[in-house]
Parts: structure tokens; C-alpha cells; sequence
């Protein structure tokens, strides 16, 4: 969260407590990298965990997957705090981080959530520091211990100094905005007035329509077939077309027969659609 990297491999044999309560990490070939949005990201994640709040953690997880989409944000938010009640209300020893992951990607899976590859790195690291705390302290409370971290965490991102390079750099941005507007002003009215300007217009929400008229086309030329079997098995049946059976056209009763088949599996695929 300070610097922006972290230990992705630290099992006991990678960890030496020395004199004075100094730990002293060893073993860097794998490392973590997080950009200082990530950072900020994961900022609120920790402190949506921290304080149970899942309205938070919900915006956290879809800030750090990238979702733009939110009309199941409702639903997103009501698994997480289920979540969270399930998974982060229990000391250490009762915690399974195997169990967290899967949830975890569980919901990641339903929401077609796509989070960054250095999450799970993290996700990893911490499932291997979970082994170590639960050797050293079974009661270890991880959110107890985050409360504090968070605090000091939510007044340095509040700093004047924070703020101020927060600001330098939406300045800095604000600036090549003006700069660059009207190169590509003049180049979007170029493409104008060219006549190379395309519009592409995507529809949703459709597709139940489009399937609900398939439905209705088909079963529409099916009862036209079967309108017209049933009157040409009649026709048939008032002439003498051998060959005959109890001086009835076999033609005509076997018309009679398919019809009869085909309007019971309409009425049959209209009785199971609900729709009479």
C-alpha cells in the first residue's frame, strides 16, 4: 500500500524473525507490482472489509476489475454482503482461505468479473501468510489489526500533501486536454466533412423479442401446413383414390393421421410455453 510492490512468495522457509522483532524477507524471484490506482483500489477494498461494509467492498472489487456495467450492481452487493458475513466475522483459526477463494471466484465467475493479475498474486501471498499466522496465533483477529492500519491509511490519503499531488496531476492532465482538443476537433471535422464518419448502433435487450417472434412465424406456418393437410386429406377423401380402405382413399386417412400428429404437438409446445 506505501511502495507499490510486495513479497508474492512468503512461506516460513522465505521469513526470518531476527534480533529486536525484525522480520527479514528472503527469496525475490517472485514480487508483486501494484500501480497506485490499483493501491487506492485496494485501499477501499481493505477498508470495506474492515468496517463490513459491502457497499464498498462491492465498489472496490468493480473498480479493480474494470465493470462498467451496473445493472446488477443490486446483486453484486447482496452476494458480497453474504460474503462477508460468511467469510470475515470468525477469528483466524476459523477462517479457510481456500474456502474465501472459492466464493471469491465463484461470484468473479457469475458477474463475468475480470480482476487483475496481480490480485491474485496477492490473493496467493496472503493464502500462504494465512498458514503461517494460523502456526503462530490460531485467535490471530485480522480485522482488528487492519482497523488501525486503515485509519492511518484514510489520513495520509487526505494529507495536504495528498491533495496537492492529486490536484498537480489533474492539472497536468486538464493541460494536454486543451492542448490536444484542437488538433482532433479539426480532424473529426476533416472525417465529416469527407463523409467518413460511421455510426454503429448496438441493440440489447432484444433478444427475447426476436425469439418470441421465431415462435410466432413458426407456429404460424406450422398451423398453415397443417390447415392445409386437413383440407386436402378432405378433398381426398370425398373421391375414390385407390387404394381404398373400407371404401375410404388410404391418401386421405393417412392425411387425417399426420394432421392429427402435428396439431397435438402444437397444442403440446403451446401448453408448455404457458401461452394458450
Amino acid at each position: 500500500f506505501f511502495h507499490g510492490f510486495f513479497h508474492a512468495d512468503p512461506h516460513p522457509g522465505n521469513l526470518l524473525v531476527c534480533p529486536g522483532n525484525v522480520i527479514c524477507f528472503l527469496d525475490y524471484g517472485m514480487m508483486g507490482i501494484l500501480s497506485s490506482r490499483r493501491r487506492d483500489h485496494l485501499i477501499h477494498l481493505v477498508e470495506g472489509l474492515a468496517l463490513r461494509d459491502e457497499r464498498r467492498v462491492t465498489a472496490a472489487v468493480l473498480r479493480l476489475s474494470g465493470f462498467n456495467r451496473f445493472e446488477n450492481v443490486h446483486d453484486i452487493e447482496a452476494d458480497i454482503a453474504s460474503f462477508i458475513q460468511d467469510h470475515l466475522y470468525r477469528p483466524l483459526k476459523d477462517i479457510r482461505i481456500g474456502e474465501l477463494l472459492n466464493e471469491l471466484t465463484r461470484l468473479l465467475f457469475v458477474y463475468n468479473l475480470h480482476m487483475p493479475s496481480d490480485f491474485f498474486l496477492l490473493t496467493k501471498a496472503l493464502a500462504t501468510l494465512e498458514g503461517v499466522g494460523r502456526v503462530l496465533c490460531p485467535d490471530f483477529d485480522v480485522l482488528a489489526h487492519l482497523e488501525p492500519f486503515v485509519r492511518k491509511l484514510a489520513r495520509q490519503r487526505t494529507s495536504f500533501r495528498t491533495l496537492r499531488r492529486d490536484l498537480y496531476s489533474a492539472s497536468l492532465d486538464l493541460q494536454a486536454l486543451l492542448r490536444d482538443l484542437p488538433a482532433e476537433s479539426r480532424e473529426i471535422l476533416t472525417l465529416l466533412k469527407h463523409g467518413e464518419v460511421r455510426l454503429k448502433f448496438e441493440h440489447r435487450g432484444l433478444e427475447n423479442f426476436i425469439r418470441s417472434n421465431d415462435q410466432i412465424s413458426n407456429r404460424v406456418v406450422f398451423a398453415i401446413v397443417l390447415a392445409s393437410l386437413v383440407i386436402g386429406s378432405s378433398l381426398i377423401s370425398q373421391t375414390a383414390l385407390p387404394p381404398l380402405w373400407n371404401d375410404m382413399p388410404i391418401i386421405g386417412l393417412a392425411g387425417f393421421c399426420i394432421s392429427g400428429l402435428m396439431g397435438f404437438f402444437l397444442l403440446v409446445s403451446i401448453i408448455r410455453h404457458g401461452r394458450m
